[in-house]
C-alpha cells in the first residue's frame, strides 16, 4: 500500500486559494432587564463561541467523512497522528495536514479545497513519485 503525503508550494497554494473563514453572524440586540433577569437571548449573547479550529478538531475522528469545499464526497478519516491526517481515498490512503479541514455551514468536516484541486494536487504527487 502507497502513502501519498500532499506538501510542498502547490499543495500551499492551492490550500492558500481556496481558504475559507465562516464568521456566522450573531444576534446582537436584546432587551436590558433591570431586575437582573437573564433570558435565553442573554444566555446566548453572553455564551462564549466555539471557534472554527475547535468545531473542525472534534469532528476530526477516525471513520469520520470528508466532503471537498465544494460539497463532493471526498473520503474517510482514517487515522490522525498529531496534524497529519490520514484519509482513504480511492486512489489509496492520503495524508493531509489538520489545517487543510473545517467544519462547512451544514457542520459537515470538508476539505479547504474544491474535488478539482485535490484531484490536480493527487496528479502531480503521482507524477513526482
Amino acid at each position: 500500500m502507497k502513502f501519498v503525503t500532499l506538501t510542498g508550494a502547490t499543495a500551499a497554494l492551492a490550500f492558500a486559494t481556496s481558504a475559507f473563514a465562516a464568521n456566522p453572524e450573531t444576534a446582537t440586540g436584546h432587551e436590558h432587564h433591570d431586575m437582573g433577569e437573564e433570558t435565553a437571548a442573554d444566555a446566548t449573547a453572553e455564551a462564549p463561541e466555539i471557534s472554527p479550529e475547535a468545531q473542525r478538531d472534534a469532528a476530526l475522528v477516525a471513520g469520520a467523512d470528508v466532503v471537498t469545499f465544494d460539497k463532493q464526497p471526498l473520503g474517510t478519516v482514517n487515522s490522525i497522528d498529531g496534524d497529519n491526517i490520514v484519509l482513504g481515498l480511492e486512489v489509496g490512503p492520503v495524508t493531509f495536514k489538520r489545517d487543510w479541514f473545517m467544519v462547512n455551514e451544514e457542520g459537515t468536516l470538508a476539505a479547504r479545497m474544491t474535488a478539482e484541486q485535490i484531484d490536480n494536487l493527487l496528479a502531480q504527487a503521482q507524477a513526482a513519485s
